[in-house]
């Protein structure tokens, strides 16, 4: 009897216990439900939140491909602009000396208040000293000579103007350079007609406009899985562009050397880096040339700005005035 009872009592242990695990397995199963729900919802949310988003993307890129095609239209419709009328700049190639002297005459004779003067006198030469039309550059650059002030004038160039050369390969043969572009187009330059070596370095500033993903400040996370509402925003980044360069002039054409021009044609005299070769080619250039202007002030005026220009055209216009003084034998 004893035993039987033994039995009975653990059998009913044994009940008791499956019992609370059966309803202990219940509440982690409710729980879990629950967790399930919960997720499922969050996912829901995020899912509609994304698709939110795509559609503001969508209808962005929409919207500003239409506003493009309007413009479009609008340039098709208008009538063409009248042309802009060319404009001269005129420079002094020498500075007075003493200059106070000669301040009262320089202001008399372009137009300029006095403390301006000064001031464009006391830029490198070939120093702007105004802008005009080509009939009153010609009247003005005359008139100052008359009264013993060298000066040049050049007209401003269109930027798609051509006798532009960019060198991709060069060789460098006993009596000619010869020249090929990107594009294939060859030229050959005797060193004899080389007239004007500048080297220089260039600093340009550039804004780039960028669509990025950002959250917004203060913006509170939503759900407990750390889902957050983000925003599409244009946003700008500035560049800097460093470059180096060396612009050979003939008549009518400006070879440009950079760093896309190939330098096996400078053979032993190839250097390490683009500046070394640069560098070794205008020595070579000049050794061949010795009748050409060497210039390398651009070389600590990366940034160069001309009064009255773009600054982005500040160092080209320099160069132009100084080929002209060059070419009219009045420089150095």
């Amino acid at each position: 009897m004893s035993g039987t009872r033994e039995l009975r009592t653990r059998l009913e242990a044994a009940q008791a216990e499956l019992q609370r695990s059966k309803a202990h397995l219940e509440k982690l199963r409710r729980y879990h439900e629950r967790e399930r729900d919960a997720l499922q919802q969050e996912l829901e949310a995020a899912r509609r939140e994304v698709a939110a988003l795509q559609r503001r993307h969508e209808e962005a890129l929409q919207a500003q491909a239409q506003r493009k095609a309007e413009a479009l239209q609008q340039a098709v419709l208008l009538p063409a602009p009248p042309p802009v009328p060319p404009s001269v700049l005129v420079a002094l190639v020498r500075r007075p000396e003493p200059l106070e002297p000669a301040v009262p005459a320089l202001s008399r004779l372009t137009g300029l208040p006095p403390a301006d003067v000064r001031l464009r006198a006391a830029m490198p030469l070939p120093c702007v000293m105004a802008r005009a039309s080509v009939a009153e550059a010609e009247a003005m650059r005359q008139a100052l000579h008359a009264e013993g002030f060298l000066a040049v004038s050049r007209e401003i160039p269109h930027p798609s103007a051509g006798g532009v050369m960019t060198v991709r390969r060069f060789t460098l043969e006993a009596q000619a350079l010869h020249l090929e572009d990107a594009r294939g187009r060859r030229e050959q330059l005797p060193y004899d007609s080389l007239k004007l070596l500048v080297r220089g370095r260039r600093l340009t500033l550039s804004v780039e406009k960028q669509l990025e993903w950002t959250l917004p400040e203060a913006q509170p996370l939503v759900g407990r899985r750390g889902f957050s509402a983000q925003e599409l925003k244009v946003q700008e980044v500035k560049k800097e562009e460093h470059s180096q360069f060396l612009w050979a002039y003939v008549e009518g054409l400006r070879v440009v050397f950079t760093q896309g021009t190939q330098f096996q044609g400078l053979g032993a005299r190839r250097g390490a880096s683009l500046h070394e070769s640069l560098h070794n080619l205008t020595g070579e250039l000049h050794q061949r040339a010795p009748q050409a202007v060497r210039d390398d002030r651009l070389l600590a005026l990366p940034r160069f700005s001309l009064p009255l220009v773009h600054e982005e055209r500040g160092q080209e216009l320099f160069a132009e005035l100084l080929f002209q003084a060059v070419k009219q034998r009045v420089w150095p």
